[in-house]
């Protein structure tokens, strides 16, 4: 048998697994979308809420794209330690958006002690999504920080 140095979209270890599956449908209609909003931005006057959601989405995908391809390779290590920072994004996005006064704070580089802990922002997620799992926010939140700080890595489903 064997190994390949490199895998290749036909034959990665991964595929097939209905939750990859689901991932690799999200991210082009999210690279689609984000495309389509980027042309308007250079249109219109952005609301606070736009800009930093201008900012902070293509960071979101280009971290999606990187987990991706971690996997691919077939680096689920590296591809968990990534899963908080995408997180991160995701959540702050709603975070400012339901959250106008904090806004400001962002784009004036808001300190650390005025920012949403990860906690936080899980919980504003999960409630703005209506999406509840097995495990809190909290919970959620130190499985992740642990796997960034101690090398725990989640078990893959």
């Amino acid at each position: 048998m064997v190994i390949e140095a490199v895998y290749l979209p036909h034959n990665e270890p991964y595929l097939g697994r209905t939750q990859l599956l689901e991932f690799d449908k999200a991210i082009p209609a999210a690279m689609q979308r984000n495309m389509a909003v980027a042309a308007r931005t250079f249109e219109i006057k952005m609301s606070p809420q736009q800009a930093a959601a201008s900012e902070i989405v293509p960071q979101g995908i280009s971290i999606a794209l990187s987990v991706r391809e971690l996997i691919r390779q077939g680096y689920l290590f590296s591809a968990t330690i990534l899963l908080r920072p995408l997180l991160e994004r995701t959540a702050l996005v709603f975070y400012l958006l339901d959250t106008p006064a904090a806004v400001t704070a962002w784009h004036n580089g808001w300190s650390r002690s005025d920012q949403p802990s990860l906690p936080k922002l899980i919980e504003h997620l999960l409630s703005r999504t209506g999406n509840s799992g097995t495990l809190g926010a909290k919970e959620l939140a130190t499985m992740l920080h642990k796997v960034e700080i101690w090398g725990q890595a989640l078990p893959i489903a």
